[in-house]
């Protein structure tokens, strides 16, 4: 049996370790600190809120999907609250950078943080 490591293997190995930085310079990351929360349901905007000047507050939203409260407190938001059964929404980190979204699935509900409140840098579509 030859031997368990061939010169294929140590070229692969380099080419892959040097490649590593290169694709993790050029894969999109949003550090851009966001102002606006945009809150759905269903694909409605329930509310667009400005939290840049907020230090703390909580947000109740009920409706016949079910209940929601989300916390901005210190730039950021987290959901605290949630009546849907599996709870995998309360367990997401809080957000504060543009792009980034906390999502309720059984109730339908997403908070996605936007740079100028604009909904135009929404996604053009969302699927249920």
């Amino acid at each position: 049996m030859r031997g368990l490591i061939r010169k294929a293997d140590i070229v692969l190995v380099a080419c892959l370790i040097l490649a590593a930085p290169l694709v993790w310079a050029v894969l999109p990351r949003s550090s851009e600190t966001g102002s606006i929360a945009v809150v759905r349901q269903a694909g409605v905007v329930l509310a667009e809120i400005d939290f840049r000047f907020v230090e703390f507050r909580e947000y109740e939203f009920e409706t016949s999907f079910g209940r929601n409260v989300i916390r901005i407190e210190d730039g950021a938001i987290s959901m605290i609250c949630a009546d849907c059964p599996d709870g995998w929404c309360i367990r997401f980190a809080p957000i504060r950078h543009t792009r980034r979204t906390i999502v309720c699935l059984p109730n339908r509900f997403i908070v996605e943080i936007l740079s100028d409140g604009s909904v135009e840098d929404a996604p053009d579509a969302v699927v249920y």
